[in-house]
């Protein structure tokens, strides 16, 4: 069986997108919506890093080719936005239910059209999930599409406005009421803060490997963004355990907002 030759798409699941007459689609490219046509992966503005270009194909992707486009055409392409397919991979072990995302070339500048990888722990940039376990190195890999809004779905959760010029427990002992991923924590200054700020999140009486740091002098209205990535899997709550934020108390003054994002644990159809 050839790569990309695997495919079962959901018949009722298929749509029709245009196309411009010089964009080239392949048959098992993965697409992306552009304002009202679609187009390959490796046509997306790469940006910064491989994590960046995955996060913003992942909020348009459509789904796999299932007609293909040569220059000068402009008849619709057939998308299948559900369905199981396999695509190739660099050597890799996987679980059943594991998240992959597009991979990008060998020069780190533009994303493959049929090629995908591990998306990680935090799955930002997911598109697939793994159906198939691959206990040994695998060069292919059978996927299904996730929907497209359930792939990157994040809960803001926000906390209270806290002081953070003393070294107290910012949060205590919160119980959580829902099983969900950390995937990122936001911390939104609502006061000048004199003095760096660093916080760590606690999962009962487990610390998470990642802190929050807010710097010295912090304008108002200043947000720091940082992903967790727990090493341990620390940052996945059951329902019951218990959250806590705590803060090294450096700060002589200053007051903030804590936004949660977290993945909950949804079951897909």
């Amino acid at each position: 069986m050839d790569v990309h030759r695997f495919r079962h798409a959901d018949p009722k699941r298929v749509r029709s997108y245009e196309v411009l007459s010089a964009t080239v689609i392949e048959v098992g490219d993965l697409v992306y919506q552009e304002v009202d046509d679609i187009r390959p992966a490796s046509d997306l503005t790469y940006g910064s890093s491989l994590a960046n270009a995955q996060g913003n194909f992942a909020k348009k992707f459509k789904g796999v080719a299932m007609t293909a486009s040569a220059s000068g055409d402009t008849i619709p392409v057939s998308v299948a936005t559900r369905g199981t397919f396999e695509f190739i991979c660099a050597a890799a072990q996987f679980e059943i239910g594991d998240r992959m995302a597009d991979d990008d070339n060998s020069g780190g500048d533009e994303l493959e059209d049929q090629q995908v990888i591990a998306a990680g722990e935090n799955g930002l940039g997911a598109i697939a999930k793994v159906v198939k376990r691959y206990s040994a190195n695998t060069t292919s890999v059978q996927v299904e599409l996730l929907e497209p809004a359930l792939a990157n779905l994040l809960i803001p959760i926000t906390l209270v406005t806290v002081l953070i010029q003393n070294a107290v427990d910012l949060v205590t002992d919160w119980v959580v009421p829902f099983p969900f991923k950390l995937v990122r924590v936001d911390a939104v200054v609502n006061v000048l803060t004199a003095g760096v700020l660093t916080m760590t999140i606690d999962n009962g009486s487990q610390a998470l490997d990642d802190t929050i740091t807010v710097p010295d002098a912090s304008a108002v209205g200043a947000s720091v963004e940082t992903l967790m990535d727990d090493a341990t899997g620390d940052d996945v709550f059951e329902m019951g355990d218990t959250l806590s934020i705590r803060s090294n108390g450096t700060p002589t003054a200053g007051e903030i907002s804590v936004i949660l994002w977290v993945r909950p644990f949804l079951s897909e159809s």
